[in-house]
């Protein structure tokens, strides 16, 4: 871990401290680190973009196809329901960037600590 970024460094032993990417032992952390092993912000931002530049390609088509899918899923369940379905779709528009920031820090943990490359 020696070529990692200092706030790299701190997000990977937290996640270590939390029982590693199964985050077993989360409970254990403050509220404040918590969010700090949570949220990333350029992932919140760019999405796909940032993982595919961290070099986690894999999870950027699988993650990015889940949430296609999820949202035209959300779109045709609305249509046979009557309601408005833009307003599903927006909502699918808006997860997705959230599903992406929340991921990040646990993904980029397995491919750098456990070496996982993997679809999911």
């Amino acid at each position: 871990m020696a070529q990692l970024s200092a706030s790299w460094q701190r997000r990977f032993s937290l996640i270590k401290q939390a029982g590693g990417p199964e985050l077993s032992s989360i409970q254990t952390l403050s509220a404040g680190q918590t969010f700090r092993l949570w949220f990333n912000f350029l992932a919140l931002l760019f999405g796909p973009l940032y993982y595919i530049c961290m070099g986690m390609w894999r999870k950027a088509l699988a993650l990015t196809a889940l949430i296609v899918l999820a949202t035209i899923a959300l779109a045709f369940i609305a249509l046979l329901l009557g309601v408005d379905e833009k307003a599903l779709s927006r909502m699918g528009a808006y997860c997705g960037p959230v599903i992406f920031c929340l991921r990040a820090n646990i993904d980029y943990y397995k491919r750098m600590v456990l070496q996982e490359n993997g679809w999911l």
